[in-house]
């Protein structure tokens, strides 16, 4: 069988989520993160949990959704890997109450393929389902990155650089990068 599904996380991997996170924190919680930042201290931030989580929410309402700016030409590197016979596929963490939106989302900002939208509790184990059509996953969590390479096998997997997940660099299969299409044409290579 033929691996070639690309698996493709949204948030921090699309767009900058951290960059509307920082903007919700600040307009309705009063919040100011770190100027680098990790996950960890982001929500730390907060004066409790339930607020961290309930920002994260928000971020994820219908109108910020469609406000989100993608990164600069990671449509178009997933357009160019389809055309490389690659299924696309996007798996999120997200609430399936933002389904629609995030569907619009992909289609309004030129991405390949937004039917192929896959909303799980936790894709990792969604992803194992595939394991066996699974090329490769481009992620930002350090923890979706390494299930990659050890539980699903995965010879590499991808990211956009971020100062959580820059320090993966040294391991072997973990290809970082600042730029959507120099990603986009290493996975064509490795093909």
């Amino acid at each position: 069988m033929r691996k070639s599904i690309i698996a493709v996380d949204i948030d921090s991997t699309l767009y900058p989520f951290i960059d509307l996170w920082r903007k919700v924190a600040k307009s309705d919680f009063n919040v100011t993160f770190p100027t680098v930042m990790h996950w960890g201290q982001c929500i730390n931030s907060f004066e409790s949990f339930d607020d961290a989580m309930e920002s994260i929410k928000i971020c994820h309402s219908n109108e910020n959704i469609r406000e989100a700016a993608p990164y600069k030409n990671a449509a178009r590197a997933l357009i160019e890997l389809m055309y490389e016979d690659f299924d696309i596929w996007y798996y999120t963490d997200r609430d399936e109450k933002t389904e629609r939106a995030t569907r619009f989302w992909l289609a309004v900002n030129n991405f390949p393929v937004p039917s192929n939208l896959v909303i799980c509790k936790d894709k990792r184990d969604d992803l194992k389902r595939v394991r066996n059509e699974l090329f490769t996953l481009i992620d930002d969590r350090p923890r979706t990155l390494i299930h990659g390479l050890h539980n699903l096998n995965l010879t590499n997997v991808y990211s956009i650089q971020h100062t959580y997940n820059e320090n993966l660099k040294d391991i072997p299969g973990v290809n970082i990068f600042d730029d959507w299409l120099e990603m986009g044409e290493v996975i064509k290579c490795s093909k």
